[in-house]
């Protein structure tokens, strides 16, 4: 008598994706790691130790690294390649500061008045990008995300602002 395999699929769907600007997602961000921070203060009561931020608790609780197959630098260009099923959400949204990428992840429609709280990815990236660059193209569950490398910063020097 044979058994039918059946595989574990986490959503088979592929995740809706959208891109937030960047005061968009650190705002996006900050509203989950503040909920959290009420969480522990309000746990902890009377007993709480004044020598714990609970934000930078919350932050540490809230934020998970992001696992990506791939970080390549082309140029000017920062590449990230991942599955969007270590996401493990169906809705995915999507922002870039000058040193991370983040995503958050729902599993209910942005359409839902409670989407609860999201899946929190963070990847820190070494070099300093342009957020307003941030670019996803999208091969099945297969994302692949752009990002500029930030201009060099210029510094005026005490002559040059004479001179000018």
């Amino acid at each position: 008598m044979a058994t039918e395999r059946k595989d574990i699929i986490l959503h088979e769907e592929e995740p809706k994706i959208r891109i937030m600007s960047m005061p968009e997602g650190w705002e996006a961000l900050a509203e989950v790691v503040a909920h959290r921070a009420e969480e522990i203060n309000r746990r902890s009561g009377d007993a709480w130790d004044k020598n714990v931020d609970p934000w930078e608790l919350a932050e540490n609780q809230v934020e998970k690294p992001l696992m990506c197959g791939l970080v390549d630098r082309e140029g000017g260009v920062r590449r990230v390649t991942l599955n969007s099923l270590s996401v493990g959400t169906k809705e995915i949204d999507i922002s870039a500061e000058p040193h991370r990428l983040i995503l958050l992840g729902w599993n209910k429609a942005s359409s839902e008045k409670d989407r609860g709280e999201p899946a929190v990815r963070v990847l820190t990236l070494a070099d300093e990008v342009e957020p307003s660059s941030l670019k996803v193209k999208r091969a099945g569950h297969i994302l692949d995300i752009e990002l500029d490398k930030a201009a060099p910063h210029s510094r005026v020097t005490a002559a040059a602002k004479t001179a000018a």
